[in-house]
C-alpha cells in the first residue's frame, strides 16, 4: 500500500527548532507532493478532527508530550496511536493486551520509531487484528473538555 504523510500543529515561528521543522517539511511537500501534507505551522490547525478519523494510526514522536490532546483526539476518532513513551502518552497508550489501543517506542530514536511503524503496518495488514486495535482505540477516549478550553482561555 501507500503511505500518506500529514503533519499538523502550530509551533512558534520565533523558535529556531520550529523554523528548521517548517524548512525540512517544505522540503519533503515539494519531494513528495503525492504523500506528504503539512499545514501552515503558524496557525492552528482546525481539521484535526477530520484528519484523525480518516488516518490509519496517529504518529507523535514528540520528545515531550505533557498532556497529549491531540493523541485524545486520535482516540476520540478511534484511530490507534503510535507514540513516543513520553509524559502523558505513555500513560494514556496501552501496547498491548485486550485493550491495545497503540504503539509506544523509545522517544528521540529513530530505530524503535521504524520498528514500530512496520509494526503497525503488518496490524493494518491484518483485518481482524486492525479492527481490534480502532475499537479499543474509540473505547480508551476520555473526555478532556476542561483541558481543551483551558488551553482556548
Amino acid at each position: 500500500g501507500r503511505v500518506h504523510v500529514l503533519v499538523c500543529g502550530c509551533a512558534d515561528p520565533a523558535s529556531p527548532y520550529a523554523r528548521r521543522c517548517a524548512a525540512q517539511m517544505a522540503q519533503l511537500r515539494a519531494s513528495f507532493p503525492a504523500n506528504f501534507w503539512a499545514s501552515d505551522p503558524s496557525s492552528y490547525f482546525e481539521l484535526g478532527a477530520f484528519v484523525s478519523a480518516a488516518a490509519d494510526f496517529g504518529v507523535m514522536p514528540s520528545l515531550c508530550e505533557p498532556s497529549g490532546l491531540v493523541g485524545e483526539e486520535f482516540l476520540a476518532a478511534g484511530t490507534p496511536l503510535v507514540c513516543a513513551a513520553t509524559g502523558g502518552m505513555r500513560d494514556r497508550v496501552r501496547p498491548s493486551g485486550a485493550a491495545r489501543n497503540g504503539l509506544l517506542f523509545e522517544a528521540g530514536q529513530h530505530m524503535p520509531l521504524l520498528l514500530s511503524l512496520r509494526e503497525a503496518a503488518a496490524l493494518h495488514a491484518d483485518a481482524d487484528a486492525y479492527a481490534a486495535l480502532r475499537a479499543a482505540a474509540a473505547a480508551s477516549a476520555t473526555d478532556v473538555s476542561h483541558t481543551a478550553r483551558s488551553w482556548h482561555a
